[in-house]
């Protein structure tokens, strides 16, 4: 069964972009390696610059895996250079009753997959938007998957 996380990042002076590219490419990372679910993940950010960011892991096993995982290892030492994790509990939104966050874009440090594929009765062709399970495809108007 997953595991949904709330994790906060607090960035290093000079170092929010840094920060970003690296939330940027975080699910994809995890997902290669086969560790989270196919869920989107939501990324917001607190009025003192916090970054949020909340996704699912596939399991407590998935967790457990990652901490040797050397693709994962890599990704998280750019998350050691850029920020500071910070329990939820020291962001001023989680004292009300409805915490709410700004939603941060991240379209600029992703790079959406277009594949090209050959078929018997001509070409297909896949659009898998940032943060879509690999695979994904195009559905057409009937709800099935185009790929």
């Amino acid at each position: 069964m997953g595991r949904f996380v709330i994790v906060a990042y607090t960035p290093k002076a000079g170092k929010e972009q840094q920060l970003l590219a690296a939330v940027g490419k975080h699910l994809q990372v995890l997902r290669t390696e086969q560790l989270v679910t196919d869920k989107p993940a939501y990324v917001m950010r607190a009025a003192d610059g916090t970054v949020v960011e909340v996704f699912e892991w596939r399991s407590a096993e998935a967790i457990h895996q990652a901490h040797n995982n050397p693709a994962v290892q890599a990704l998280w030492a750019d998350f050691g250079a850029a920020c500071d994790y910070t329990p939820l509990s020291k962001l001023v939104e989680t004292n009300q009753m409805f915490a709410e966050f700004d939603a941060v874009q991240l379209w600029s440090s992703c790079r959406p997959t277009i594949r090209l594929t050959g078929r018997i009765l001509g070409l297909s062709l896949t659009l898998e938007p940032c943060g879509a399970p690999v695979g994904s495809g195009v559905r057409g108007s009937n709800g099935r998957r185009r790929t």
